[in-house]
């Protein structure tokens, strides 16, 4: 086996960003330099595939995007589940399991929906729900 020694065209450097919107400023900034890229971004939310398409549009040489999650605080908490709402429970869930908190837009599906089985559920009283089902188990 022979060693073979490569010379390297481009340098290799590590980007360390805080947040998205840097890294997108510094891709941009330095878009015209022939580098490779290893980016790190310091965030608390889960990068958005539209976030890392623009980078990689930006700076084609990105070697990889990594993301840094900010963890301020344990998120899960000492109260017990029962005392806690179904959003709390998925957010918590979420950031334990993502290390990041849920999108808005994903926050507001749960919620929409949370409410469309609220009302569905809250359109007949138990009486009625028990009747129907008696109902539809005698046919």
């Amino acid at each position: 086996m022979e060693e073979v020694l490569l010379s390297l065209p481009k340098p290799i450097e590590v980007w360390k960003c805080s947040g998205i919107d840097e890294a997108i400023k510094t891709c941009e900034d330095n878009k015209d330099r022939t580098v490779w890229v290893y980016l790190e971004i310091t965030t608390d939310e889960v990068l958005a595939q539209s976030d890392i398409k623009t980078l990689k549009e930006i700076k084609p040489d990105l070697l990889s995007i990594m993301p840094i999650m900010d963890k301020k605080e344990d998120v899960l908490s000492e109260r017990r589940p029962e005392e806690k709402g179904f959003e709390n429970l998925f957010t918590e869930y979420y950031e334990h399991t993502r290390g990041a908190k849920p999108s808005e837009a994903l926050q507001s599906l749960l919620g929409s929906i949370l409410n469309d089985e609220v009302d569905h559920e809250t359109d007949q009283t138990e009486d009625q729900w028990i009747e129907q089902l008696y109902r539809d188990t005698d046919n």
